[in-house]
């Protein structure tokens, strides 16, 4: 299988998994904003890979340009580096981040986050700068002086780097860029960290979640769009053995709290706030929802396939099973299309709600039945969606850029 662009056809992860160590070896300074979990999946994607682009003959760098050392740091196994910057117009941030280019002398510059003020104070240096857009823009949403900023920042880089084919897509279609410089590469986790869990008791100690109930749990940044208000309501539809847990934290705590509390649901509601490490969670939950409605990836739904959670889903505007390469398909996860997938405000349907809801009943009453469903989870995202895999995908498109760039 290939991912195509206008101009060029990119091998498959897999396929690039038997290329990626070709050539010599490169250096790459991974740029993220701060070493914190509340930064969320980018943050994640970022660790991942320089933990595994060591095996392509890669070495990595990590580069927080605020804050200091955090969880990521505690477990990397890259080099990290703070520039400390106190805002983006840190005269002093600027400089060091010129030093530290100077002494590192990176290959490639890989913007995992849009650090603008760090692009900026790099303008003018070798290294190749590439940009990681972890979903597609929404032009109706945005302001005329936003449309120009963002495509300004997108021209500032030499190549893109998007996780769906279709935000790529997208991108093109607004005329946001040349299309030769758009690539897609999937994201992946480390599933190695999710073969020893702890046990289902010692997790739901640690949540003070209880231990008699089943528990439907989602991980998330608590905003609005995360579809954790549908999450209260599918939680209505079902018998009082059943339980939800939100793991994360954000501007909509208090709201799905009002909501928990004016459905009478605040005591089979349970707010854990935000964890640096979802393996716990994982290991709390019978059943993992994902309900967002727009979601270009969905590593929540790739680390709880790996825990061996079955997944339950609600599909808006999302692009995990896009046919090129589909995270979820009919066989690893329970999958029901939203009613109006493109309304982001509107509530969704009743009848929607009542047939997720019965699928996780069904699931409840006869665990048995959906263990082929798990296992295929289970083994596809190791198969597809591994570390090792994205470190050779990034790996062969670092070694095709770097070809393209000295023959130019």
């Amino acid at each position: 299988m290939s991912i195509t662009t206008d101009s060029r056809t990119m091998h498959s992860p897999l396929e690039a998994a038997a290329v990626s160590t070709a050539g010599a070896r490169i250096r790459v300074a991974i740029a993220l904003y701060r070493d914190n979990a509340i930064a969320g999946g980018s943050l994640r994607v970022g660790e991942t890979l320089a933990n595994y682009l060591e095996e392509a003959n890669v070495e990595a760098h990590l580069i927080f340009a605020y804050g200091g050392p955090g969880p990521v740091t505690s477990r990397a196994r890259a080099a990290c580096h703070f520039l400390n910057a106190d805002g983006r117009f840190d005269a002093g941030a600027w400089l060091r981040a010129r030093g530290l280019m100077r002494k590192l002398q990176p290959d490639i510059v890989h913007f995992m986050e849009p650090v603008a003020w760090l692009r900026g104070a790099l303008t003018g240096t070798e290294p190749m700068k590439l940009l990681h857009l972890h979903g597609r823009f929404k032009p109706s949403y945005m302001s005329r002086r936003g449309k120009l900023l963002t495509r300004s920042m997108l021209s500032a880089f030499d190549a893109l780097v998007f996780i769906s084919n279709e935000a790529r897509l997208d991108t093109q279609r607004l005329g946001w860029g040349e299309a030769a410089a758009m690539h897609t590469v999937y994201n992946a986790i480390d599933c190695s960290l999710f073969d020893d869990l702890p046990s289902k008791r010692a997790a739901r100690e640690r949540l003070r979640l209880p231990q008699d109930a089943r528990i439907a749990g989602m991980t998330c940044r608590l905003v609005r769009h995360r579809g954790c208000d549908d999450a209260i309501r599918i939680l209505e539809r079902l018998d009082r053995s059943w339980h939800l847990a939100l793991v994360g934290d954000g501007p909509y705590r208090a709201e799905l709290e009002r909501l928990a509390g004016a459905v009478r649901l605040q005591n089979r509601v349970h707010f854990t706030g935000l964890m640096d490490d979802v393996r716990p969670a994982l290991a709390a939950f019978d059943a993992a929802l994902f309900l967002a409605r727009y979601e270009p990836f969905g590593l929540a739904i790739c680390e709880a396939m790996a825990a061996g959670v079955p997944v339950f889903a609600l599909s808006g505007e999302n692009e995990f099973a896009e046919a090129e390469y589909p995270l979820i398909t009919d066989d690893n996860a329970v999958c029901v299309p939203r009613n109006r997938p493109h309304e982001f405000e509107e509530r969704e349907s009743s009848e929607t709600l009542d047939l997720i809801a019965g699928r996780i009943r069904d699931y409840g009453e006869n665990p048995a039945r959906h263990q082929r469903m798990v296992t295929e989870a289970y083994e596809w995202v190791r198969e597809r969606f591994d570390a090792p895999v994205l470190a050779a995908s990034m790996a062969g498109l670092y070694r095709s850029l770097l070809h393209e760039g000295a023959r130019a």
